[in-house]
């Protein structure tokens, strides 16, 4: 809707795991490393473990694409599935069964092994990759430690990757499973976004889509996006699309901390939860390294967010929001700000610690559509009184 408003070749922060996309941090090219070499020199099972939505997905597609020709891979999503679902579906994406064969659990195994060997007879190599692994029961990864014996005296047939969130690390960890967790050759951690990371990850995803305008993004709305998003490639994305959509709804070229603001509000709040804050909760859930940074905050110039209804005008809509007792620490534009803690005087850029502010309360504020809601509402609740 907004790319040819924008002037971009395609949406820049689209949530599809899109290896074109992907960026580098030096922990997700670590990574990338270290998968490449897993497969490479068949060293079996290798984990990949990190919160949600910090791009352990599109890594693994990244991967799929960096496989030589003599490599077949299979991809594993839907780890609810029992272990003999889950095979079938190994052998039909490797190509070694059809779908409208019955095979037996011994012989999908036997068609699997006899398929790896012809494989590695031809200077090739067999990979599995298991997303969402954190869902695997015991019965499951008990199986596929077993798939794991599926090898000669000097090479491993199968290599296995298990990718999942922190729940993957806690599973392997239990005593029951000590046998695979001993078998685990790599492990390697994904870690969130660091400040300048995101600044980088937001430029990279508009010059992929082929963005030549102008700074997108201003300053605060940058340090808005990295507060709210601590990081998570994947709320990055989510935010930055509406902010996008917001700003295009506005005929604006640049986006500023207003449409950010105004972006966070309609994801957070809802009709259905009394919030004295709408988008309190997402700051709270902020990751935990960005405890007690530093944070620029507006300074009262008289600016007001920029809203789209009657109630986002009036002074109560003026946000300050700031967590005591550690938290990150953000103040919102229209916050009238005191005199400076540094140099004493009002107006000026201050910079404040979580410890040095405290929340400020407001009136609930309501989205752009709320008027409009309540006008169709009225209207159609007139004609049924009519033809009643």
């Amino acid at each position: 809707m907004y790319s040819a408003f924008f002037g971009f070749s395609q949406k820049p922060f689209d949530v599809t795991p899109d290896p074109e996309f992907l960026y580098l941090s030096p922990g997700h090219r670590e990574t990338l490393a270290s998968l490449t070499y897993g497969i490479r020199e068949r060293r079996g099972f290798i984990t990949v473990i990190g919160e949600v939505g910090t791009g352990k997905t599109t890594l693994l597609h990244a991967l799929l694409g960096r496989l030589n020709g003599a490599t077949r891979a299979a991809f594993v999503s839907n780890t609810t599935m029992t272990f003999d679902e889950m095979l079938t579906m190994v052998l039909l994406d490797l190509k070694l069964a059809k779908p409208d064969e019955n095979l037996t659990k011994v012989e999908r195994l036997q068609r699997l092994n006899e398929g790896a060997r012809q494989r590695l007879s031809k200077g090739g190599n067999v990979v599995l990759l298991v997303d969402e692994a954190q869902n695997l029961g015991r019965n499951e990864m008990e199986n596929l430690r077993l798939l794991s014996n599926l090898e000669t005296p000097k090479h491993k047939l199968i290599q296995i990757v298990l990718s999942g969130q922190p729940e993957l690390d806690a599973k392997l960890n239990q005593p029951e499973l000590r046998q695979l967790a001993q078998r685990i050759a790599l492990k390697r951690y994904i870690l969130p976004l660091k400040k300048t990371e995101t600044f980088e990850y937001v430029q990279h995803r508009l010059q992929t889509a082929n963005y030549t305008g102008p700074p997108l993004f201003n300053d605060q709305a940058r340090e808005m996006i990295w507060t709210y998003s601590g990081g998570v490639p994947r709320k990055i994305n989510v935010l930055c699309d509406n902010a996008l959509l917001i700003a295009y709804a506005l005929r604006r070229k640049t986006i500023g901390a207003d449409v950010v603001e105004e972006a966070i509000r309609d994801l957070s709040w809802s009709p259905f939860l009394n919030a004295k804050e709408p988008h309190a909760q997402d700051i709270r859930s902020v990751h935990p390294l960005l405890t007690g940074q530093d944070l620029p905050v507006s300074s009262g110039n008289g600016s007001k967010p920029a809203g789209r209804s009657p109630q986002d005008s009036s002074p109560g809509a003026a946000i300050g929001t700031a967590l005591d007792g550690g938290g990150p620490t953000l103040l919102l534009p229209g916050v009238p700000a005191g005199p400076s803690p540094r140099n004493g005087t009002a107006g000026a850029q201050t910079v404040l610690k979580p410890s040095q502010v405290r929340q400020v309360s407001r009136p609930r504020l309501k989205p752009w559509w709320w008027e409009w809601w309540n006008a169709v509402s009225r209207a159609m609740l007139k004609e049924v009184r009519i033809f009643s």
